[in-house]
């Protein structure tokens, strides 16, 4: 049973990790409405703003938090650390899991925008469909690795490895 418990301790950690995010999107969102003015460039540049100030500000502050912690907040919560041998992961290791981490959320948030008219109250489109059930398809499959294998297709292709901060090795010398 101690893959199931580390499958269910990285699975907190996300939660929590969302959680943060989620706290961030709120704030954000308050910020925006009370200081920016109406967008004029349409859906195209409200989601424009908004990968710029949610998606890339995450993306990268989790690479950080990474590199230099070994663990997102999530992570340091459940006693979760990101390593390499022996190490914490370099910054660019670190960017590229959580690039490809949080590709589906990006990918979801694509086939939102570009549902026509109002997002969550008129239908969405075909193209929106499709973007939003492969981001959730990309989720479950992650999902699955990371319960069957311990690592999911971010890790393996970073090279790095997720484990509890008591199992990983001591460096040499």
């Amino acid at each position: 049973m101690p893959e199931r418990r580390a499958f269910f301790r990285r699975a907190a950690a996300y939660g929590v990790d969302y959680l943060v995010i989620a706290l961030y999107a709120l704030a954000l969102a308050g910020v925006m409405m009370t200081l920016a003015p109406p967008l004029g460039a349409g859906k195209l540049g409200a989601y424009l703003l908004a990968a710029g100030t949610l998606t890339l500000p995450v993306v990268t502050i989790y690479a950080i938090a990474e590199a230099r912690f070994g663990a997102s907040p999530g992570k340091m919560i459940l006693g979760l650390r990101v390593w390499r041998g022996t190490d914490r992961p370099s910054l660019g290791r670190s960017l590229v899991r959580n690039v490809i981490k949080f590709a589906p959320w990006e990918i979801a948030h694509i086939g939102i925008w570009l549902t026509p008219g109002q997002p969550f109250v008129d239908p969405p489109s075909l193209t929106g469909l499709i973007l939003m059930n492969t981001a959730i398809a990309i989720v479950i499959i992650q999902a699955i690795l990371i319960a069957a294998l311990g690592s999911g297709v971010h890790d393996w292709i970073a090279g790095l490895r997720v484990t509890h901060r008591e199992d990983i090795p001591a460096s040499p010398g």
